[in-house]
């Protein structure tokens, strides 16, 4: 697997524009993950919490009781309503990536390291290629017989399919109707029963369409998490909610009072 380091938004920026050219691929056929820590594997939060099948189960059964409580509108879809779960925070087997180069940078330079920043770049065609046969990216209620994205789901969002959640990952993208997903340009990996990261099928599969960008100096994050800010990426564009939109105003007028 290949990794390159770069210390400003101009390196960045230059490394990401390669990568359709190397892979073979149209640049928006590239998705990007950004992570606080570059040893992160590539694995969803069932994993690194270590919840199995069962434990996930009583939790989306606890969020569907509960969540119209907080939430006025009734999700039909069973995997929009399992994608809203995880980005409320709920573990699932789903792991974000955006296809927005500049919004996965955000969220790897939005908190400090203790190692170093970084943003995974990978073909999800080509992980559909390694992990289901599937040669593009699974669109949900288009390409769906030729994979049958609901035996991924829990079982309580399976609308009566019995058969076992497979075993290996593959990527997809949503119709964007949350405003948070819209936001990020969001798109997933669903992950089955194995335990592996992303990163270990494509090295399996001895394919190149996957690379590391991790910061090389940790005290350039600030000043790049600035000009992120400058160029329009503040918390608010990014989370869609309240609670961003107040962390935005306190961080704008801490530096007017600080100035």
């Amino acid at each position: 697997m290949n990794e390159t380091a770069f210390d400003s938004i101009q390196e960045y920026l230059e490394i990401v524009r390669r990568l359709p050219h190397a892979w073979n691929l149209h640049p928006s056929g590239v998705w990007f993950r950004g992570v606080k820590e570059s040893g992160y594997s590539l694995v969803p939060g069932c994993v690194w919490k270590k919840i199995d099948l069962d434990l996930e189960e009583s939790c989306v059964g606890e969020f569907l009781i509960y969540y119209r409580s907080f939430y006025s509108e009734a999700i039909k879809d069973p995997l929009e309503l399992y994608a809203l779960m995880q980005h409320y925070g709920l573990p699932t087997r789903l792991l974000d990536w955006t296809t927005s180069p500049l919004i996965a940078l955000y969220f790897a330079m939005e908190k400090e390291s203790e190692t170093s920043n970084a943003v995974w770049a990978m073909s999800p065609t080509d992980l559909n290629k390694i992990t289901t046969g599937f040669e593009s990216n699974i669109v949900p209620k288009t390409n769906l017989d030729h994979c049958p994205t609901k035996s991924w789901l829990p079982g309580m969002l399976r609308e009566g399919l019995t058969s076992e959640v497979p075993a290996n990952p593959f990527a997809f993208k949503h119709p964007l109707v949350n405003p948070r997903i819209s936001a990020q340009k969001g798109c997933f990996t669903f992950h089955g029963k194995e335990l592996k990261g992303i990163e270990e099928y494509f090295g399996s599969a001895t394919s190149e369409c996957i690379t590391k960008l991790v910061l090389k100096s940790p005290s350039k994050r600030a000043e790049i998490l600035e000009q992120l800010y400058s160029l329009g990426f503040k918390e608010d564009d990014i989370y869609r909610d309240l609670n961003a939109l107040t962390r935005r105003i306190v961080r704008e007028q801490a530096l007017l009072i600080n100035a």
